[in-house]
């Protein structure tokens, strides 16, 4: 009789974990796999210093409302990451009473909340420029669900207009770019928005004060060269300025 029981409770243990469905429902109050939680950077780039502004989006994926159950009065959170580090949480030193509530969330209209996060310090200056990566999460009761994480980039202040050169198709232009900046030499590293192989960049030297680099024209339409500069021995986390130069191609 007790080898019975021994089988019959191994059969069953076994059903739980062929069936996920089932096994979900022991402690949670939604399946995970019916509710895609997302943020959305309304700008990709901003200049450090600024506000950024994030969407997040909660979808039912199921054909039926499900409630979403919240243990306090805190439905969103979202982290800053840099480096791999946690630096910024939108709901650190705040509280929340215990307010146990839920909401129905139904197939046709997703739960958003925008999210607002200033790019500065503790003191209050400018962040680093560079990558980071956010994240949101929707404080729903008993576990947590985060989001994708998005990433955006934070840029030095631009210091002039966007320039724009007019070329025609395998003709050669040239792009002066100083060497020092603030009493330091800087090495630019280019970027490119759209390119498509219809630019290259053919050779590059420099004068004592400038770097020049040369491109070439191999197929119609515009692109966008972003050029950063930052320290010798730094990365492109460090930029201390950028310029951006608008090419068509004719």
């Amino acid at each position: 009789m007790k080898e019975i029981v021994r089988i019959f409770f191994f059969l069953l243990f076994c059903f739980f974990l062929t069936d996920p469905s089932l096994a979900w429902r022991k402690w949670e109050y939604i399946n995970p796999s019916d509710v895609e939680i997302s943020i959305i950077p309304k700008e990709n780039e901003i200049v450090s210093g600024k506000e950024a502004t994030f969407v997040i989006k909660v979808r039912n994926r199921t054909d039926k409302s499900i409630n979403i159950d919240f243990s306090t009065g805190q439905r969103w959170d979202m982290s800053v990451f840099h480096d791999g580090t946690e630096i910024w949480r939108w709901a650190n030193n705040l509280s929340w009473l215990e307010s146990p509530h839920s909401i129905p969330l139904s197939p046709e209209t997703p739960l958003t909340q925008i999210m607002k996060w200033t790019t500065i310090d503790r003191l209050g200056n400018p962040l680093p420029t560079g990558i980071y990566r956010i994240q949101g999460t929707l404080k729903c009761s008993p576990r947590p669900l985060v989001s994708n994480l998005a990433d955006i980039r934070l840029l030095p202040p631009i210091q002039s207009e966007i320039k724009t050169i007019k070329i025609n198709l395998f003709q050669t232009f040239e792009i002066s770019l100083p060497r020092v900046i603030k009493s330091g030499e800087v090495i630019w590293k280019t970027e490119y928005d759209y390119n498509d192989n219809r630019i290259e960049e053919v050779s590059s030297d420099s004068t004592e004060k400038e770097r020049i680099i040369r491109f070439k024209g191999l197929r119609t339409g515009h692109v966008t060269i972003r050029f950063y500069a930052f320290p010798q021995y730094k990365t492109i986390g460090e930029t201390l300025e950028r310029r951006s130069v608008r090419v068509e191609v004719e």
